[in-house]
């Protein structure tokens, strides 16, 4: 298979970082759908970090979020709380919202999150 006919190797910035447009992203990662590689050996072959590419792939893989912008994001809000009860509430995608109100819950929610992030 010649993957370099329809995948071309693409530039770094001074930093050493690729900006690549959305509609190439997609068109790298059909290649790699079609190549049979390993994700490490295409990354290397077209020139592109293999964080990166695990990071477009694992993007393209994730459902939308309620903000339209392709992938889901945690975000935290601010929570109007009694001064004496001060809470933290984490937003996760799908409309989920985490209230941490004591320092005890902390474990439970790192590995809430890690599990998470796991799947």
């Amino acid at each position: 298979m010649d993957t370099n006919a329809s995948v071309s190797l693409l530039k770094e910035d001074l930093a050493g970082r690729i900006r690549v447009p959305a509609a190439k992203r997609l068109q790298i990662l059909e290649e790699f759908d079609r190549s049979g590689m390993s994700g490490l050996a295409f990354a290397a072959l077209v020139g592109v970090k293999y964080q990166t590419f695990a990071s477009w792939r694992r993007r393209r893989s994730e459902p939308p979020n309620d903000h339209n912008q392709g992938t889901p994001s945690t975000r935290f809000v601010e929570v109007a709380a009694p001064q004496s009860h001060p809470a933290l509430e984490l937003e996760l995608p799908g409309q989920v919202r985490l209230r941490i109100s004591e320092s005890t819950q902390l474990p439970l929610v790192v590995e809430l999150l890690r599990q998470l992030h796991a799947c």
